[in-house]
Formats: structure tokens, sequence, C-alpha cells
């Protein structure tokens, strides 16, 4: 049999694919096709929809294995090849490999075991979308016994997982509903400290301090900085903040899910936002809107509009959002500050997608920024940090909206670069909606 420790590039093969020409449907895979949760971990034609063909597109017509060359995740999925076949981009790789030596899913397991993930993020570049090389994925390696230990062991992993898949799902009912007692039990007190200070301020104008004016400026000792009044401030402050915090908290979840989503023209709602922006005095900073002539003009040059599933005020809370991201992370006073929203279609994260780069200059992200940071509701990042909400009130919009969301340093070169772009751009937000139907306009 086979040694116990190999490297990939000893038993798996890359499968290049062929260029077809003039096939007009063709079945792309994309990332999102691949498997991330199921152990199975086969690819499933049925659940992947006909994409129009473009000449980097490649054919694969045999059994492979599949991995994503982007991202956090490996994905590794089993293509069975029967008489179709399946299209590939640049951002997946194909491998075969001998299946009467290999356990298929023995190797699926294996490939997202913690030593083959240790691995491959030592191996990745780029913090915000890593990259995956080749070479780099075949250097990996990992454990091969005999074909029948395979068998025998990926059996027994199975029965593991499904009881620790159990475990984890009752554990994150328990969470959710802890959180969400919590801030239920909370809302009623802090809302009752905010009506306490205003009443212990009016007792101090009404009936104190006419008498006491000198009660504000009191101090615990010489030695103490603040004051009765600071102290009454923060308080105040404070109670304000938690308050916020709290109500945010429990609205924002209920409102964003009772949001009603409609027909919107993209295209239009956002020029008019934009238009909205510019009319404002004293930005200090310039937008622009440019639109992709590639994907979204007709044979005739006519401009075609696509239409999506949404929300009126849900999109213009994630534009505000991504705007004072800008402002307050990137923007500085010494620079002419920039905003260039660029817009296309795109089927990169969401199938038959419409895509909205919404990029800024300025200050690049932090070091070690990464998309958990930014959705993480609490966690804040950089030297102008907010509280922590904006990130992920974005990503709950998103979501909302059966979307997807990417985040690009634009100081550091990366695979399919955005070569559209404006020159000295630091950071771009990337979100992807489904596209419902398309107006064409003369």
């Amino acid at each position: 049999g086979l040694e116990h420790n190999v490297q990939l590039k000893e038993i798996l093969s890359p499968i290049k694919g062929v260029k077809v020409a003039g096939q007009s449907d063709i079945k792309l895979v994309k990332i999102g096709d691949l498997n991330s949760k199921d152990i199975e971990g086969y690819l499933d034609l049925n659940n992947i929809d006909f994409s129009p063909s473009r000449p980097e597109y490649k054919a694969v017509k045999e059994s492979c294995l599949l991995v994503a060359s982007k991202g956090n995740l490996l994905k590794p999925t089993f293509f069975k090849y029967v008489n179709e076949p399946i299209f590939i981009g640049s951002n997946i790789m194909a491998f075969k490999f001998d299946e009467n030596k290999i356990d298929i899913a023995y190797l699926l397991n294996e490939l997202q075991a913690d030593y083959c993930n240790d691995q491959i993020s030592k191996l990745r570049e780029g913090s915000v979308i890593p990259t995956l090389r080749l070479k780099d994925f075949l250097s990996i390696v990992i454990d091969l016994p005999t074909f029948e230990i395979q068998k025998s062991r990926y059996k027994r992993s199975t029965e593991v997982l499904n009881k620790f898949t159990e475990k984890i799902s009752e554990l994150e009912h328990e969470r959710i509903s802890q959180n969400t007692y919590l801030r239920h039990k909370l809302a009623g007190p802090v809302s009752n400290l905010k009506g306490s200070i205003e009443n212990i301020k009016e007792i101090l104008n009404a009936n104190i301090l006419p008498a006491m004016p000198e009660l504000l400026g009191l101090k615990l000792s010489n030695k103490h900085t603040f004051t009765f009044g600071n102290y009454l401030s923060h308080l105040e402050r404070d109670i304000k903040s938690i308050l916020e915090i709290v109500g945010k908290q429990l609205q924002v979840e209920q409102e964003i899910n009772t949001k009603v989503l409609k027909p919107i023209s993209i295209i239009d709602f956002i020029t008019t936002y934009v238009n909205e922006i510019k009319d404002k005095p004293n930005n200090g900073f310039d937008i622009d809107i440019q639109i992709s002539d590639d994907t979204l003009l007709d044979e005739d040059g006519r401009l075609i509009k696509p239409i999506v599933y949404a929300n009126e005020e849900l999109l213009r809370d994630l534009l505000d959002n991504l705007l004072e991201n800008a402002i307050r992370h990137a923007f500085t006073y010494d620079n002419e500050n920039e905003i260039e929203i660029w817009l296309s279609k795109d089927d990169f994260l969401v199938k038959n997608g419409f895509s909205i780069c919404f990029s800024n200059n300025g200050k690049p992200l932090p070091e070690n920024f990464s998309f958990e940071t930014f959705i993480n509701r609490g966690v804040t990042a950089g030297e102008n940090a907010g509280n922590g909400f904006g990130g992920w009130y974005i990503n709950e919009i998103v979501k909302y909206l059966n979307g997807g969301i990417e985040i690009i340093d634009e100081t550091k070169p990366y695979i399919g670069g955005a070569e559209y772009m404006i020159e000295g751009l630091s950071t771009t937000f990337e979100i992807h909606l489904p596209i419902m139907d398309t107006i064409t306009y003369e």
C-alpha cells in the first residue's frame, strides 16, 4: 500500500480543463456551490444553475476533486462525471486521483482536518481575500493509510461527527435563548435609569442648586479631578450609551426581519442616493458612480437596469453605514477624500448577481483586520473605533437580502484585482445581491 504520510502532489494530478467555444448556457461551479458542511461532499448538479459562458471558463469532463483557491475555506467536493461536464473559473482547482487507492470520503474528510487546515492557513496569501496557489496546495502532507483502513476510519468519523453536530446545535440554541433573555431583562431597568437621572437633574436645578450653587463644584477631596457635576454628566452619558446599545440589540434583529421586500431598480436607487449626498454642503469628500459598460449595456449600447428584491430603508442604511465607515476610519483632514461606487453584473458570490463595489481612499484597513472582525457585533478596530455595530448591521442587511459581502484591501495585490478602480484607493466593500429581473432602457 501507500506510505502513511504523503504530499498531495503524489496522489493528485491537476486537471487544466478545456476551453469550449460557442456554448451559451453552462453549468458553472462557483465557490458557493462547493461543500462547506456536508461530510459526504458530493457535487449535486441539480443545484447548479445555468450561467452565460465566458472565454476564461474551462470545461471539466471527468470525475475529480474540486477545491476553492480563494477564501478561508478549502471546501473539498467530489464531482462524479456522468455525461454532463461542469465549468470552472480561476477560483476553483480540479484534480483527478486513483479511486481504487484513495477512498473519496476519507480524502474529503482528511482535507478538512485540523492538521490540514493548519498547513493551508500558513500557505494562503492576502489578508482579506486569501488565495491559495496550486503548487502550495500540492505541497500539503496528509496521512494516507491502506485503502481498508481509510474506509473504516471514515465510517467511525461520520458517527462521531453526527453526535458532535447535534451537541453544537443544542449549545447554539441555548446561547441564543440566553442572549434574548438577557437583552429583554436589561431593557426595562436601563430605561428606568434614564428617567431617574432626568428626575434627579430636575430636582437639583429646581430645589437644591438655587440654595447651594457650589454643589456641582464639590469634589471627594482636593486630590480628585472630577466634581459632582462631572460625575452627573458621566452618569448621564454612560446611561445614554447603554440604552442605545441595549436598544439596538433588541430592535435591529426584529426590525430587519419585519422590513417588507419589493422589486427595486437598484441602479436608479443608488444614483438617487449619490446625488442626495452630493447635494449636501461641506461633505469633505468627493463621491462618484461608475457603471460597467461590459456587463450593464446590451448589444445596442442601451443600459440594462437590474431589478433586485430589497427594501429602500435597508438599502439606505446599508449605504449610510458604508459611508460612515469610510468617514470615521479612512478619511483624513489633509487629503482629497474620495468614494468610488462601481456597479456591475457579477456572478462571483451570488448566482445572477448585481455587484456594488463601494471603495474609498485614505487610511488602509488595520493590520490583521479580518472579515470576522468586521461582522462581529461589539468588536472594534482601528484608532477611531466605533461601537462595533456598523459592520455587523451591514452584514445582517446583506444576509436578509440573500446577498453576499466581501472586503478587499486595495493596497495589497490579489488575484482578480480591481483594475477598473481609480488610483490610490485603500478599501473596497463588495456587496452582491441576486437579480430577479432586468429592464432595458433606451
